[in-house]
């Protein structure tokens, strides 16, 4: 067997399945990591595992299934259903070869974007014209049909199944997800049926534990970074008034305040201010503050989870029931206030949507059943 692994960012293969690529490695089971942008920290980690990367360096139809005959692929995985995953997806399935996703974060429904911002991004414009060229030759559909769904889902932000009609055509085979909940959700939003779908738990929550054990860092909260600004779904000014906001209200309550940035994150959105920038582990803190990022779910069962809602970003029942939200900056900064004055600690309950993950082992055992070759 030879898998191959798609991500736009080369990044993404180290960070979010690094661990399942070593254990597909120490079976001697070959790997090569397609990408569209390189990271040479990614880079020289999957080398020295003998892992071939290549870099996508034209997107077309003929290039992907070139890609993926030369090297003799038998197998892909990819970690989301955006456009990039969707063409090698759909070339893949042109050539017989099954796929496998790997659900990677949390997916919120009528996600905001910022469509002037998508305006300005002419090269991801360009690529959505490209990837939609490579589906359409992959499914035997026109070009303009393709391109035109696609843009309602991913710009206009309509319903996946209801935008892209042939969505059965450039799903994937198979999906791994969090929990039950992703289930339900991968069937209503983009078509999967259930009877495709595993639950191999939130990989995040193994280090529950350990983070539990370090030494609890008093009077310090933990900000979890997103990319709003980054994907286009926040203007970079909204943004930038919530941290000032919060860096002034660390420095008036002196309560230091520790940045968890995300692995895209801007840096100049944060290095003007008084805020510890981590690219590491998450400390432990009594209070994590974020908005809706999966990461939270980690967040919350150790500590303390309080969440702060943009106009237009609504925060998921699922993590409202399991924290402070706010809406509102002085009653949040009011909020974090009064629990260092007196501590009340809350529970957290994610069991139904964000199971606790399973080892690496056994989610490579669970690819390796499913890589038997289509009839």
């Amino acid at each position: 067997m030879k898998i191959a692994v798609y991500d736009v960012n080369l990044v993404n293969h180290m960070n979010y399945i690094g661990g399942l690529i070593k254990e597909f490695r120490s079976r001697s089971i070959e790997v090569i990591a397609f990408y569209d942008e390189y990271n040479s920290d990614a880079y020289s980690f999957l080398t020295e595992i003998g892992v071939t990367c290549i870099k996508v360096r034209h997107i077309s139809f003929k290039e992907i299934a070139s890609l993926l005959t030369k090297n003799q692929v038998t197998l892909l995985v990819h970690n989301a259903q955006r456009l990039g995953d969707t063409a090698f997806v759909s070339v893949a399935r042109s050539l017989g070869l099954k796929s496998i996703m790997i659900q990677h974060g949390m997916y919120v429904s009528h996600l905001k974007r910022e469509r002037s911002l998508f305006i300005l991004k002419i090269i991801k414009t360009l690529r959505y014209v490209k990837y939609s060229r490579v589906v359409a030759k992959a499914i035997g559909l026109p070009f303009i049909g393709v391109f035109n769904a696609f843009i309602k889902h991913f710009v206009k932000s309509i319903d996946y199944t209801k935008a892209i009609t042939f969505y059965n055509k450039i799903n994937s085979d198979h999906v791994l997800v969090y929990g039950e909940f992703w289930k339900e959700y991968h069937s209503s939003n983009f078509g999967y049926s259930k009877d495709c779908m595993s639950i191999i738990g939130y990989h995040e929550l193994l280090k529950v534990e350990p983070i539990k054990s370090k030494e609890l860092e008093q009077n310090k909260i933990c900000y979890v970074a997103q990319t709003l600004v980054e994907d286009g779904r926040m203007g970079r000014e909204q943004m930038a008034d919530f941290l000032r906001q919060l860096s002034s209200f660390s420095a008036q309550a002196n309560i230091p305040v520790v940045v968890k940035l995300h692995p895209r994150s801007d840096i100049s959105l944060y290095e003007s201010h008084n805020f510890s920038l981590s690219e590491e582990q998450l400390p432990h803190v009594p209070i994590y503050l974020g908005h809706y990022s999966s990461l939270l779910a980690l967040c919350g069962s150790i500590s303390n989870l309080y969440l702060y809602e943009f106009p237009e970003h609504d925060i998921p029942d699922y993590f409202k029931e399991n924290s402070s939200v706010f809406s509102d900056f002085v009653k949040l900064s009011n909020g974090i206030t009064d629990y260092f004055k007196e501590p009340i600690d809350s529970e957290c309950n994610f069991n139904s949507v964000f199971a606790k993950g399973i080892s690496d082992s056994l989610v490579a055992d669970r690819i390796c059943e499913l890589s038997v070759p289509r009839s």
